[in-house]
């Protein structure tokens, strides 16, 4: 049985909110969807992956698809250095970009600050005040619907 989880991240994979301001966020989002959250704060931008939703990465100038085989090179690669450069010039058309803003199928990002809700008991899309979400953490959020 494959379980649903639904996580918030920052658009700047650095940012990270107050305590305050992370726990208001946390509990508007287990109030909107009927299951716990949880806040996660990390000392590095880690990747928040989508699961078995992501299929596919194109390159956000040309739209090309990658290889899986040269993201996972990149992202060995950046995981020597912990992450914390995430740039890379993508094959297709040269351009400069970073891991985290890769055009991913199911939206994917690196992040320090994760909100995250398993398994919620109502759609999010009709639940969740996402301006209220991000004024509460003073920034733009980025969301990730994984299956596992």
């Amino acid at each position: 049985m494959s379980s649903t989880v639904l996580r918030y991240i920052p658009e700047d994979p650095d940012y990270v909110a107050d305590d305050a301001a992370t726990e208001a966020a946390r509990a508007l989002l287990q109030k909107s969807l009927g299951a716990p959250a949880v806040a996660m704060v990390t000392e590095r931008a880690g990747f928040v992956d989508p699961g078995a939703n992501l299929d596919a990465i194109r390159c956000p100038a040309c739209s090309d698809e990658l290889d899986m085989d040269w993201w996972q090179g990149e992202m060995a690669r950046a995981g020597q250095r912990k992450f914390e450069t995430l740039e890379v010039t993508v094959p297709c058309c040269g351009a400069e970009t970073s891991l985290h803003d890769l055009d991913y199928d199911m939206p994917a990002g690196f992040a320090r600050l994760v909100l995250e809700v398993r398994d919620p008991h109502s759609d999010p899309d009709a639940t969740v005040d996402v301006d209220a979400l991000e004024g509460l953490l003073g920034c733009i959020v980025r969301r990730i619907d994984a299956r596992y």
